[in-house]
């Protein structure tokens, strides 16, 4: 009887010890969302910039997410807040993930941005209409194999949304995998010096993938096709 009490205690102080180890794990982590509501500067160490606190170089963040700006300051008052220019002003931010709305032009520039497994994501939000691409010269830094998903608006037009990419994508041997769903516009504006690259999308999609100054890069994407 001792030994089944024993065996119970241990098994009790081991769960509750994950537990422990879960709990603190999620309250590390934090997710922050972009208002851009500030009336001067776009820099991401403003609060007024976010949906609550910014984030600084200590902070774990789980996701930065960049929506569809609905606020009075971004649909009435535009003009005088920042609103889709966001700078990267804070050195030595790490996030699992980011998302991003490619329905609206946003221009993303400033510091490099260290980006975990998570990958990034961007698609139009539902309320955007018509032809609109993210500008994104902020380098990231891939610290771990990943998948970035691109999206065009369902029943679009092809390349009516996407992403230009300005900022250096770096990550020596981290895969990256970029899936292309509805035909979005890719461009590379930068140096990508990463582990293996794989492009998918519909084969009746096929397009050169290839730098803004007309380098191939990686021959044409179709469905699980590699690029080098």
């Amino acid at each position: 009887m001792l030994a089944e009490q024993r065996r119970a205690l241990c098994l009790l102080v081991a769960l509750s010890l994950a537990l422990v180890f879960v709990l603190a794990a999620a309250a590390g982590a934090a997710s922050f969302t972009w208002a851009g509501r500030s009336t001067t500067l776009g820099d991401w160490s403003l609060a007024s910039n976010w949906e609550g606190e910014a984030p600084t170089a200590s902070t774990e963040i789980e996701t930065l997410t960049f929506p569809r700006l609905t606020s009075t300051a971004c649909t009435v008052e535009q003009a005088t807040h920042r609103c889709y220019f966001s700078t990267n002003n804070v050195g030595g931010l790490s996030a699992q993930s980011m998302k991003i709305d490619d329905g609206d032009e946003y221009f993303i520039s400033g510091k490099a941005l260290t980006l975990g497994e998570g990958g990034l994501r961007a698609e139009p939000e539902s309320g955007s209409s018509g032809p609109a691409g993210d500008f994104i010269e902020m380098p990231f830094q891939l610290s771990a194999r990943q998948r970035w998903s691109i999206a065009d608006r369902s029943g679009g037009k092809t390349e009516e949304n996407g992403l230009f990419l300005g900022g250096e994508v770096t990550g020596a041997g981290n895969a990256l995998t970029v899936e292309l769903s509805n035909g979005p516009a890719l461009v590379l504006d930068n140096d990508t010096e990463v582990g293996p690259v794989t492009l998918e999308g519909p084969d009746q999609l096929q397009q050169e993938w290839q730098h803004a100054d007309g380098h191939r890069h990686g021959g044409r994407r179709s469905s699980q096709q590699e690029a080098s």
